[in-house]
């Protein structure tokens, strides 16, 4: 499967909901995030099928932030309600890691409504990175096991596919 994320422009899947404050050497030190990309069965968006969502915080949250336009700095604390996950950028060195909650949301085929939740950190964003599936829902309750992700196409600046690969056990 292939997550498609758009960082900038009306299409945007990725927002700042705390922006970054310069620290070190890090100029993304602190930002929070919330995303919403989209899951397709194809890295081409034009000739592929929608079967989930990738999101740290859900729509509502999202669109509650584009409603606003410049998200405040202290935007969090209202959003509670809909918070999913989160993507926070940490470290002092530069490039940032990232550290992360997701939540797979399955829209269509045999997993639809299903989720699978991912944390873990990522040191960088060149090559392939892996992080932990740490449970899910419905047929993926007490699931475990891993994600392995990596850059497919950099089409434009502003966005970026990347393959995404779970590897899941379940306890029958």
């Amino acid at each position: 499967m292939y997550m498609h994320e758009t960082s900038s422009g009306p299409n945007a899947t990725l927002f700042a909901a705390v922006p970054p404050r310069q620290q070190g050497g890090n100029t993304t030190f602190g930002m929070v995030a919330l995303l919403d990309d989209e899951l397709r069965d194809s890295p081409d968006p034009s000739n592929s099928s929608l079967v989930g969502r990738f999101q740290a915080g859900t729509e509502p949250a999202i669109k509650k932030i584009m409603s606003m336009g410049a998200a405040p700095p202290l935007i969090l604390p209202c959003l509670r309600p809909w918070f999913q996950g989160i993507v926070a950028f940490a470290g002092l060195v530069s490039p940032p890691g990232m550290q992360s909650a997701i939540t797979f949301v399955f829209t269509a085929g045999e997993h639809n409504g299903i989720t699978l939740a991912m944390l873990g950190s990522i040191i960088s964003f060149q090559g392939t990175f892996e992080r932990s599936v740490v449970g899910g829902t419905g047929a993926f309750r007490m699931a475990r096991g891993y994600c392995i992700m990596n850059v497919v196409s950099n089409p434009a600046l502003v966005s970026v596919v990347y393959e995404v690969n779970l590897f899941v056990k379940v306890d029958a």
